[in-house]
């Protein structure tokens, strides 16, 4: 190997709308001459002409040899001017060179392979030079780049401190990650991977005052067609402001300004996705870290919507009704979070619910309240990991469910019983829509319930079994009206039966309605119901009757082979409860595809399709209805995976739902339950079970 001084001439130029001067001249010698841009906040600066772009102290290139290697020359002389002298050590030319240095760039023939990277740091009066990709090629010591990036520029008014610019691609064109790009080319054009993603993020080292006078910025975008055009996205402390073109073209080599903006930040609307779809209002909202990159940490959502506002007024099988209206709400409570910080400033705000997500990934659920009462309460999830689609192949059309069970932070199958707890989901009783927390591993053969929190303190009366560990974690009668604290629902007070009611599950989300053995005259029956439990009427009826099969589909009559989500949904906006059919074909006719279970029995691993493509199902137990008078158990942890569906059987000795599997230790292996003497498989509509939400049409 040999040291070679390479003399880099940094003529590029940047044009507003064609191409001005924009390639440098190629000059002989026995030095390499390399062009190139930036680093940190000084590399590729500006010229006072808005033209010229010089090197900077600490530029780097790397530089491909004959033998393929990858060199590091650095900049020994030229700062500040668009003429540099690099210095590194290379083997014989050809050489081939692309700036700003990658120590993970490589090359085949000419074609050098590297990194668009996906976060910019955001620069007043210029842009980031790590991200202007440049390329090289001399058969001597003279190199001559040539651009192949673009910059946009943005000229900004307003009053808020701006933190950063995200960029997202409407058409699906890619924006940042793996790229390969020709060295050889005068016009270079860089070409994406298939795991490029379609945004980039140009945060500010530090906020970036606006006023009245306008100020330009400027950020690095791949030279393209976008067909559906870009969504851009100021975030500030205040929340942030989106702006979507129309569909463009970005010439290599260019400054695209985009004409001035007036930035007025509000929180990010969940039910519209920042403006860019109708109105679709949900239970559940889903913010993934993807969502807080480009769009900040603050978010709304409507807080006079019950649900999805579908279902009306109906009457139940008792004669009772209930009646969807204006939430009216005058206040908002966090009633509970999984980790301290999950959400934070939690206030309503002109009839929406306005709040901050914390550093802390998981579950919580906010109600909207008036005097006291409980109105509506919504459940926020935040996973660790996006959420994909995946498409089962079933007996009948192609089923579409989330990659986990709503509420999960992640859909990856462990390799340890410690991993298992991101892969579990919350649990709901049939009919409702507010989560209860899942129970999660804590040693050895150990589950408690998952700890939650209000703003910063434990909620005292969530017994967690933390003393005895190995016994089922319970949910304690507590001696209280508060709807603010865990508690179990009883029939029995004062030794008098009572109602639970669709009124009841809306007043006291955190209340889970359990009929107890002990209590006077109630059947077996009535114990598999939560929804009317105690009632008169139902007590001496030796059935599973059903007391309202609507309220996970909003259809007049309900079936087992379609559904509407209806107002108590409690899957995300865009997704449902599964209709029975669509879960038994997706679960039951891949039985025989199942994978070997892991040893620790943690869950089950589904092929879904001919592609060979798996889900994995957390054996995560499931909450049985009171089997005494003061507690409803967590059960089967690692032995038993219980899945609700949409719709309850109305037939007698049938008022079973959704998919359960249980493992047999008499003979170790997983089988469906049968749990009715019609041969239906199924959870009684009293028990807390887990979702696997289906997409909706």
């Amino acid at each position: 190997m040999k040291k070679i001084v390479i003399i880099g001439f940094s003529l590029m130029a940047i044009a507003c709308v064609k191409e001005k001067g924009l390639e440098p001249n190629k000059k002989e010698g026995k030095k390499i001459s390399l062009t190139a841009s930036h680093e940190a906040t000084t590399r590729v600066a500006l010229g006072e002409d808005d033209v010229t772009l010089n090197w900077e102290a600490g530029d780097a290139l790397s530089v491909f040899d004959g033998s393929g290697a990858n060199n590091k020359f650095d900049i020994a002389n030229g700062a500040g001017s668009p003429s540099g002298i690099f210095e590194g050590t290379a083997g014989d030319a050809p050489y081939y060179a692309i700036y700003p240095y990658q120590s993970t760039a490589s090359i085949d023939g000419n074609t050098i392979t590297a990194t668009f990277p996906q976060n910019q740091v955001l620069l007043e009066d210029t842009f980031d030079p790590q991200a202007a990709i440049m390329v090289a090629v001399s058969n001597d010591v003279s190199l001559s780049f040539y651009n192949a990036f673009a910059v946009l520029k943005f000229t900004l008014t307003g009053s808020s401190a701006l933190n950063g610019i995200a960029i997202r691609s409407l058409g699906g064109e890619k924006l940042s990650g793996e790229v390969s790009v020709d060295a050889t080319s005068t016009t270079p054009a860089l070409t994406f991977g298939v795991s490029a993603d379609d945004y980039l993020i140009a945060d500010a080292a530090s906020a970036i005052a606006l006023n009245s006078t306008p100020k330009d910025l400027y950020v690095v975008v791949p030279a393209q067609d976008y067909t559906a055009g870009l969504e851009i996205s100021f975030k500030t402390d205040e929340g942030v402001f989106i702006r979507r073109t129309k569909a463009m073209t970005i010439v290599r080599n260019s400054n695209t300004g985009t004409g001035t903006t007036n930035v007025i930040p509000a929180a990010y609307d969940l039910s519209t996705k920042g403006g860019s779809e109708p109105q679709e209002t949900a239970n559940s909202y889903v913010i993934e870290s993807l969502d807080i990159l480009l769009y900040g940490n603050l978010y709304r959502f409507p807080a006079n919507v019950m649900g999805n506002g579908v279902w009306g007024s109906f009457a139940d099988t008792e004669g009772d009704a209930f009646t969807l209206t204006n939430v009216g709400a005058s206040d908002v409570q966090l009633l509970w979070q999984e980790a301290i910080n999950t959400l934070t400033d939690v206030v309503l705000d002109n009839n929406y619910i306005e709040f901050k997500v914390g550093t802390r990934k998981g579950n919580a659920v906010i109600a909207a309240t008036d005097g006291g009462d409980i109105k509506w309460s919504w459940h926020i999830w935040l996973p660790k990991t996006p959420i994909a689609e995946h498409q089962y192949d079933g007996t009948a059309l192609p089923t579409i469910l989330q990659d986990r069970n709503l509420g999960a932070l992640s859909a990856d199958a462990p390799s340890a019983k410690r991993e298992s707890n991101d892969t579990f989901g919350l649990f709901y009783q049939w009919g409702r829509k507010d989560p209860f927390p899942r129970q999660t591993f804590a040693g050895t053969t150990a589950y408690v319930v998952s700890t939650t929190y209000n703003t910063s303190s434990v909620i005292p009366s969530l017994v967690t079994n933390q003393d005895n560990a190995t016994a089922s974690p319970t949910f304690q009668m507590m001696q209280t009206t508060s709807p603010y604290e865990w508690s179990k629902f009883s029939p029995v007070k004062d030794n008098s039966l009572v109602t639970a009611s669709i009124d009841d599950a809306v007043k006291y989300p955190m209340w889970f309605f359990s009929a107890g053995a002990n209590t006077p005259s109630l059947t077996m029956y009535n114990r598999y119901n939560w929804y009317k439990v105690g009632d008169p009427k139902c007590v001496a009826t030796a059935s599973y009757t059903i007391r309202n099969a609507s309220l996970w589909d909003a259809r007049t009559t309900p079936d087992d082979t379609e559904n509407t989500k209806s107002a108590f949904d409690p899957c995300p906006r865009g997704w449902k409860v599964p209709y029975r059919n669509a879960l038994q074909n997706s679960l039951v006719t891949q039985a025989n595809a199942l994978e070997a279970s892991l040893a620790d029995k943690v869950g089950l691993s589904f092929v879904i399709n001919a592609q060979g493509e798996t889900a994995w199902y957390p054996a995560n137990g499931y909450i049985q209805y009171a089997p005494v008078a003061t507690a409803a158990n967590y059960m089967d942890p690692e032995a038993a995976i219980a899945m609700w569906s949409s719709y309850q059987f109305a037939a007698a000795n049938n008022n079973y739902i959704g998919v359960m599997l249980r493992y047999k230790t008499s003979t170790p292996v997983w089988a469906f339950v049968n749990n009715s003497a019609s041969g239906a498989v199924g959870i009684p509509a009293s028990y807390g079970a887990q979702i696997r939400c289906m997409k909706s049409e």
